[in-house]
């Protein structure tokens, strides 16, 4: 006899069956639980991570969230991939993703510019990790119990816990990512495809690289609807995604004179012979070639 649960092995119906079952009050609750008990993990360990020994990122991090809640906007006083002495410092960024900064902005207005402060933004995102991992699972598998061991794996893992201590992006793409392919997979929400856009929009402001999520979202949405109605959703998650990053975009070719300028462009370069390595490379005030014009020119290293 073949039952209803065999017979739904679509994505969408596959999404239903889960997303319906995450919207009792039980879920609630159990994923409220979820979030409080990763937050007493995180919160365990919170004070032993100092900014003595902690990577230089979070320094940069730091001073453009301080910049950007004295209302200087994104910019930084550093020095890196920067070519050309500035006429003055701070000056324009053109490095970091603009939304993490911008988060830990709130908390040094909120509580004051501090390391602590700063922590705050990945502590919160790292808190609500497990609960997305279980949805997402539970989206997946159709079941409650792989959901549940998923989400309590995330609470303690320590790969986890530890990125949500530090003043870095990769806690915030792993919410992302996972919010992603949540609403993506979920039937209901599936159908709504600019809660999508935001997401993506938002993913693509905490890490530049995720904008690569784009490739399994157009080939899910080929697969599982007819091309009219994939067109018309990738259409509105496209529409939304723009609408998101558009400032982003207005305020790099402003100030760059390019929308999606970054001197991550440059970084792929960096690590060649030619240029010395990246420590010198990055104290180089000589503008390099383009990429592709060395990819062309260089072709013997870059194969090796």
């Amino acid at each position: 006899m073949v039952t209803n649960e065999n017979r739904s092995t679509s994505p969408g119906t596959r999404g239903r069956s889960a997303g319906g079952g995450f919207r009792s009050r039980h879920a609630y609750v159990g994923l409220a639980a979820l979030t409080l008990a990763s937050l007493a993990v995180r919160m365990f360990f919170f004070r032993a991570y100092t900014l003595a020994g902690s990577d230089c990122d979070g320094a940069a991090y730091m001073d453009l969230a301080r910049n950007i809640a004295g209302g200087s906007g994104w910019v930084t006083n550093s020095l890196r991939f920067l070519f050309l002495l500035p006429p003055s410092l701070p000056q324009p960024d053109a490095h970091w993703s603009p939304l993490y900064p911008l988060l830990t902005s709130w908390s040094f207005a909120a509580f004051g510019p501090s390391f602590t402060a700063a922590k705050v933004v990945p502590l919160v995102f790292g808190a609500l990790v497990p609960a997305v991992v279980c949805v997402l699972t539970a989206i997946m598998t159709r079941s409650r119990r792989a959901a549940l061991i998923a989400g309590v794996v995330a609470v303690f893992h320590p790969t986890l816990v530890t990125w949500s201590l530090r003043i870095e992006t990769e806690i915030l793409s792993v919410f992302f990512v996972g919010v992603v392919f949540a609403l993506l997979f979920d039937a209901r929400a599936s159908r709504r495809p600019y809660w999508l856009g935001l997401a993506l929009g938002l993913a693509y402001l905490a890490k530049y690289q995720s904008v690569l999520l784009w490739a399994p979202v157009v080939c899910f949405y080929a697969i599982s609807n007819p091309w009219r109605v994939a067109l018309r959703r990738l259409a509105v998650a496209a529409a939304v995604f723009v609408a998101v990053i558009l400032p982003w975009l207005i305020r790099n070719a402003l100030v760059f004179g390019n929308p999606v300028y970054t001197d991550l462009s440059r970084n792929f370069i960096s690590y060649y012979p030619e240029f010395g390595g990246e420590p010198r490379y990055l104290s180089s005030l000589t503008m390099p070639v383009s990429t592709f014009a060395y990819l062309t020119h260089h072709t013997g290293t870059v194969l090796a």
